[in-house]
């Protein structure tokens, strides 16, 4: 990926319950920010069929892994 193609979400003012997508492909939601600008405690979104759960296990993201904010009408 060239420089110029990479993005950055400044992470210090998202809340808790933000859906951000993830290098990688994943989506999360964010359960706790630190306001630091530099980690999110979030739970990993998964898929099947129609509906959707959170990881039932919160994990630390740092602010680059971090690549956009999820569209609110991607829920459900």
């Amino acid at each position: 990926m060239a420089a110029e193609d990479q993005r950055y979400v400044t992470i210090q003012d998202l809340a808790v319950g933000t859906r951000v997508h993830l290098s990688g492909g994943r989506v999360a939601e964010i359960t706790s920010n630190p306001r630091d600008g530099t980690w999110l405690y979030v739970r990993h979104v998964t898929r099947e069929g129609n509906s959707e759960a959170l990881s039932s296990e919160e994990d630390l993201v740092f602010a680059s892994d971090v690549v956009g904010i999820a569209d609110e009408g991607s829920r459900g």
